[in-house]
């Protein structure tokens, strides 16, 4: 996010960031507008709706994430890489919301 709280890049950090386990790509889900309900906080709409405007990106990011892993294994014995806390990202995205939303309207018209 900028200063004005505007979308700026999609990106992937490596598994020691987050310490939690990683979503395999064929897992990220499609559709997700369809989870929103009235219950869920402004924000949580927000990312939502970001995640499914933006899932193609994503799952490229995820799939370049994946290959980058693959390509270090070899130099990292049993899986280190992903603990390497030298490597905080791992691949990244720019995004521009204007322009996505300007692409979506064209879409529809």
């Amino acid at each position: 996010m900028d200063t004005l709280g505007q979308p700026i890049k999609w990106f992937v950090t490596n598994q020691w960031v987050t310490g939690g386990p990683w979503l395999k790509t064929q897992q990220f889900p499609k559709n997700m507008l369809r989870d929103i309900n009235n219950n869920m906080l402004w924000v949580e709409r927000w990312l939502l709706a970001m995640l499914e405007l933006y899932q193609d990106e994503i799952v490229h990011l995820l799939r370049e994430r994946d290959q980058i892993v693959k390509t270090y294994h070899h130099e990292y014995p049993s899986g280190s890489f992903l603990e390497d806390r030298k490597i905080y990202l791992i691949a990244e995205s720019a995004v521009s919301l204007p322009e996505r939303l300007m692409v979506m309207v064209k879409i529809r018209d």
